[in-house]
Formats: structure tokens, sequence, C-alpha cells
């Protein structure tokens, strides 16, 4: 239990430091680590209602996600003018730095959760803890769609053309 502390300890402090970091507007860092896990995503997706929502649950250290931000890149670039917003959720299991850089090279609203409401989120949504996880929701916050795994642009383009119409 002294190692426990020590490392619990630690990761508290290496987190309120990086609270500290200056972020862009389009970068969450635990800012909502007040949110009950059972009410974080509607509290996100209030945020935006009214648009479309590609909500993208990864890590830093997923392959496939990575390979997913890679296809979506050109598709993204697309749906510029589109009334779409794209969230990023990602946990603890991420290192801040990796993390830090996605969200600089990935467009999109990138959110870093606490372990719980990560938890809570791939249990109740998802029904698994593996990433990536998608949903597209309406302009209402309807879910409109969810798979989990990349699978390719072929998979999931057709799902946000629906959505968009």
């Amino acid at each position: 239990s002294n190692l426990y502390d020590k490392v619990t300890g630690a990761v508290d402090e290496q987190m309120a430091k990086n609270k500290n970091t200056n972020f862009a507007p389009n970068v969450h860092y635990l800012d909502l680590a007040d949110v009950a896990p059972e009410n974080i995503l509607d509290t996100i997706l209030d945020r935006y209602k009214g648009k479309t929502i590609l909500l993208d649950m990864w890590e830093t250290w997923c392959g496939y996600c990575i390979q997913g931000h890679q296809d979506m890149a050109p598709y993204k670039e697309e749906l510029k003018d589109k009334d779409i917003v794209f969230l990023y959720f990602a946990s603890p299991s991420s290192p801040f730095d990796q993390w830090m850089h996605y969200t600089v090279t990935v467009p999109g609203e990138h959110y870093y959760l606490t372990e719980d409401q990560n938890s809570y989120l791939s249990e109740k949504i998802w029904g698994t803890d593996g990433v990536p996880k998608y949903a597209i929701y309406a302009p209402n916050g309807t879910e409109l769609y969810k798979q989990v795994g990349w699978g390719g642009l072929d998979r999931i383009k057709p799902e946000i053309e629906k959505a968009l119409k």
C-alpha cells in the first residue's frame, strides 16, 4: 500500500502540474473532472447541440486509433463546410505529452476524461473497454450509430453522410 500511495500521489501531482498548461480552446484537459461519470456524455454533447457529432474514443497507444485519424483526415477536410463536430475522448492511459501532440495534429475538440468517466462510457455505451470506439449523434443529441474498431473509412463514411442529411 505504501508503493500504491507513492504511485497514486505521483500521478495526482503530475495531473495537477499538467492542468497548469496553457491549452488551446479546443483542448479540454480534465476540465470536467467534477462531472459524474453518468452525466459526462450529456454534459459534453449539450455543448454542441444543433450539430452532427462524430465521437471518437481513442488512446495514444492504439495503432488502429491512429490509423483511423490518418484515414479520416482527407474526409474531414471534405466536411469542413458541413455542420459537424469531431469529438475525441482519451483517458489517463494515454500519456499527457503524446495526447497533447494529437490535439495539435488531429483537428477537433479533444477531451481528456477521468478514468471513471472513461470506464463508465465504455461500459454503458459500447460494453467494452476496447478502442477505438465511435458514435454519431444527430443535432438533437440522439445517437444514430456506434461501432467498435476502426474497420476503415468505407464503414463509417456512409453513416456520417446519412447523419448529415
